[in-house]
């Protein structure tokens, strides 16, 4: 018989075993061997926290009463924390494998990447923000006190990821609520606004998070096309204009046609609105008395 899921999983205890897998993600460190690939190494590294984190949100693991329940049974709930022990063996896994490394490694080959001073100013705010908002997704839970540990190669490294990707894709899959975590990546998306971000999230979700990489690209191509509006609104004695104004100075001297698309979404006025959405090219505008 299906219930809600928090009173499952509250039984299960599955809520405790998602917060340490998510926590495991804190305390990874790269190695300097990673070289020009560490940037985006870190950033699909958050990618799979953040993705894991919002599965966690969508079927509202920590019982938050704002978030609508999902139905789940107990085998479902069982599945999805057999899961979710899988990804803490595969840290455990890719721990061993560091200290096992340790004895064999050549001068140097242990000098690890510090993200505070490695990272791109780019790179590492998008690294702050993503991983601020995984520990939000958590409702507050303290991160553990646990030694850090190094992954030297890249090739245990992408092993890893790939693993981790795999056993989230089967937690979604028990839990098909694809609407909500597509809310949740827009969301996600709407806080990075320069192109250089949305670039690095693109290259970083490869075969790490497919929908937050077809959202990245999308508002890439918002940002490429020109202005996207949404959800203007206007109230008493409101005046809308949305678009470019060029003066015909400003038109004489182009070499070319100005470019420029938008998108609108939900514009409102009341109470003598004047609307003029698009360009102004020289003239007089509606919006004037």
């Amino acid at each position: 018989m299906a219930e809600p899921f928090g009173i499952v999983a509250g039984a299960i205890g599955i809520a405790g075993v998602f917060s340490t897998c998510v926590d495991c993600f804190e305390f990874i460190q790269l190695g300097r061997q990673f070289g020009k690939d560490y940037q985006t190494s870190v950033l699909k590294l958050d990618i799979a926290r953040l993705r894991l984190t919002r599965w966690g949100k969508a079927v509202n693991i920590n019982c938050d009463p704002n978030v609508q329940h999902v139905m789940a049974t107990k085998k479902e709930v069982d599945t999805a924390k057999d899961v979710l022990e899988q990804i803490l063996d595969l840290f455990r896994e890719s721990e061993r494998i560091s200290e096992k490394y340790k004895p064999k490694a050549k001068p140097g080959e242990l000098e690890l990447y510090n993200p505070t001073n490695d990272l791109e100013p780019t790179v590492l705010a998008l690294h702050n923000k993503m991983r601020e908002l995984a520990i939000r997704r958590q409702k507050g839970a303290s991160l553990k006190q646990k030694t850090a540990w190094a992954l030297y190669q890249m090739k245990n490294f992408t092993r890893l990821v790939q693993d981790i990707t795999e056993l989230v894709d089967g937690l979604e899959k028990i839990f098909p609520v694809e609407g909500r975590r597509r809310q949740l990546v827009e969301i996600e998306i709407t806080e990075v606004q320069d192109e250089p971000s949305l670039a690095a999230i693109k290259e970083a979700a490869e075969d790490v998070d497919i929908v937050m990489q077809e959202t990245a690209t999308t508002a890439i191509e918002n940002l490429a096309a020109g202005h996207v509006f949404r959800n203007i609104k206007a109230e008493g004695d409101a005046k809308i204009r949305d678009g470019d104004e060029y003066s015909v100075e400003a038109l004489g001297k182009m070499t070319g046609a100005p470019v420029s698309k938008h998108v609108y979404d939900g514009i409102k006025a009341k109470d003598r609105a004047r609307i003029h959405n698009g360009n102004i090219y020289g003239g007089k505008s509606i919006l004037e008395d």
